[in-house]
């Protein structure tokens, strides 16, 4: 039996969409952004979800994030637990 030829072209690929779910920390969100880059280099589209005010300024200018339920900032719950709630768009 004969290998492949190294030298083929990989078939070209579909470009996907890739949704990054992280907490909104710079120890979550940091490891994601080379990961990013590489999907973006290929030509898939990336995103986050999470608070657009904290994952916005980790992921930089131009990032697509979308907003989802995490806690209300600067409001505390019961016993000084945060509250969850989506925010309105």
């Amino acid at each position: 039996m004969s290998e492949p030829s190294r030298s083929q072209a990989a078939p070209p690929h579909r470009p996907r969409r890739f949704l990054f779910v992280v907490p909104p920390l710079v120890g979550h969100v940091n490891p994601t952004l080379g990961v990013a880059a590489e999907l973006t280099a290929r030509g898939h589209q990336v995103a986050w979800a999470g608070m657009p005010e904290v994952v916005g300024r980790l992921t930089g200018q131009g990032a697509t994030v979308y907003r989802c339920a995490g806690p209300v900032l600067g409001r505390a719950g019961r016993a000084g637990h945060r509250t969850y709630a989506a925010r309105p768009r």
